[in-house]
This record gives C-alpha cells, structure tokens and sequence, in this order.
C-alpha cells in the first residue's frame, strides 16, 4: 500500500451524546492536514472543518469554532469532536493531508520585461 490516511470508519451518535472521529497518516508525515464535512443531502461540495500546518497548530472554521475540538496529538495523527452531537452534524466527514509548498514573491511584480528576455507563463 503507498501513502495513505486511515480515518474512523463511522460513528452513529444520538443527539447530545460526545463524539470523537480520528485520523492517521501511514508512511508520510505530510505537514498539512485536515477536516471536510459533507452536509447529509447535499452531494455536491464539501466545507472545510479544521486544519494542521503542523504537530503544534490546529485551526478551526468560523462555522465550527465552539462547537468542535480539533487536537493533533502527534505529527501523523489528527481528530475532531464534539462534546454533544447535533441534529446538524450529520454528514459525512474527510480527513486529508497534502505537502506543504512555499511560493513566495522575492521581488516587486514588474510589467516590464528586462531586454532581451523572454516571458514565462505558468498557470
């Protein structure tokens, strides 16, 4: 199996009741990771839950803050939960993780080519 992550299967809670969802990375230690939620009855789109730049920062979304918990224990592993599940908590829950990349601008954009270059574009 290559690069994975594993992630609780399913929780059935009643309303009010705690619960916890986990996920680990096998065979990487990506610096990002994260929750989606996929609302129940909307197939279309998901809604980011939380995010991991590292072991020592986890962030919550606006719409979640309060009401969800997000703790990475360890460098590979990440989990969400919630002291008492709503009726509007269901759906269903992603974890990803991906690679960070560093883009950053060393120098003020410029319109003006220097003579005799050639312009690059890249999308």
């Amino acid at each position: 199996m290559g690069c994975a992550v594993r992630q609780s299967l399913y929780a059935v809670v009643r309303e009010r009741e705690p619960v916890k969802l986990t996920c680990s990375q096998e065979k990487t230690q990506m610096e990002y990771m994260y929750w989606y939620k996929q609302a129940t009855g909307e197939p279309a789109g998901l809604q980011m839950v939380a995010f991991s730049i590292d072991s020592n920062s986890v962030d919550m979304e606006k719409d979640f803050q309060g009401h969800f918990k997000s703790n990475r224990n360890q460098s590979s592993q990440l989990s969400l939960s919630t002291d008492s599940a709503w009726l509007n908590d269901s759906g269903t829950y992603y974890c990803a993780k991906q690679k960070h990349t560093l883009t950053q601008l060393l120098e003020e954009p410029s319109t003006k080519l220097p003579t005799g270059s050639r312009e690059h574009t890249f999308c």
